[in-house]
């Protein structure tokens, strides 16, 4: 698996989100509970040398570890420990954040990535909101929030109708072409917004693409490079791909591929989008269009 890019992408997720989690603001805490693959609540341990630093590894990295009292989303264990990113000029959560944390209880949302697609490390999911004091409130309203995205799973089918469909239909049976694969791509993109519902519909494919190779435009102000270039394999990571482009949004990174598992996560994520852009726009506070 490409464990660099995948890290990289998780210490990007939600970069919009500048503000603590809050229990009454579900337009923060829907989106950061689809991204999870795991929430847990427990005693935060933070390990210091004797400069009262956080001690990392050679890559920038330091294990945190996490007694766990209660799991809010995942399969339950007692206790795991999370790698932080403990350079200081980190834009997630910060050395000094951890630190004040030490001792107490905490809520910590989590994503996984593998080198050897069996053993997983765990970081820190979401931005700046990655790990928060537990409170009450706040554990009460993650349970709600996850029951209400698996009641929305359970029962999701797809919901668009119309020339749109057939629209997405047709171009990703032309991404099975080598001939014609690059410009699906191009005109999947332009469909843009009012598109997304049909997307979203119709990604869970797993069926290969004619070329491992799509080239998306790059809005970011500091960009380097013209193009995002990523080598999925299969349709479903493209299409994740131009979902992220055109709504910022991003449930999974498995825009050069993964496994089965990073796919149908990723997937349900962008399910609960859907289920956010019909039922309650409002929270959706990011801009979805560029």
């Amino acid at each position: 698996m490409r464990v660099f890019s995948k890290i990289a992408m998780f210490c990007a997720l939600a970069i919009v989100a500048t503000a603590s989690v809050r229990a009454e603001d579900g337009a923060q805490l829907w989106r950061i509970c689809a991204q999870s693959e795991l929430i847990v609540s427990g005693t935060l341990s933070v390990q210091l040398n004797k400069s009262d630093a956080i001690p990392r590894d050679s890559s920038g990295y330091a294990p945190i570890f996490v007694k766990v009292e209660r799991t809010l989303k995942g399969k339950p264990a007692p206790s795991l420990i999370f790698r932080h990113y403990a350079e200081n000029d980190h834009y997630g959560v910060s050395n000094k954040t951890l630190v004040a944390l030490d001792g107490h209880k905490v809520v910590v949302f989590l994503l996984s990535a593998s080198t050897d697609g069996v053993n997983r490390d765990w970081y820190l999911a979401g931005y700046r909101e990655g790990i928060e004091p537990e409170t009450n409130k706040l554990t009460a309203a993650i349970a709600l929030e996850v029951a209400r995205q698996d009641d929305l799973l359970h029962n999701w089918k797809p919901t668009e109708t119309g020339p749109v469909v057939r629209q997405v239909h047709n171009l990703i049976q032309q991404t099975l072409e080598q001939d014609t694969e690059a410009q699906a791509f191009v005109r999947l993109e332009a469909l843009g917004t009012t598109a997304v519902p049909a997307i979203i519909d119709q990604m869970d494919d797993r069926r290969a693409l004619a070329k491992r190779q799509i080239a998306l435009r790059n809005f970011s102000p500091n960009r380097f490079e013209e193009f995002r270039l990523y080598g999925p394999e299969k349709v479903v990571d493209a299409l994740a791909a131009i979902l992220n482009q055109i709504t910022s949004d991003d449930f999974g990174f498995i825009y050069n591929g993964g496994t089965d598992e990073e796919r149908a996560r990723t997937v349900a994520g962008w399910r609960v989008y859907q289920g956010v852009l019909l039922h309650h726009p409002e929270w959706l506070v990011t801009p979805v269009s560029k």
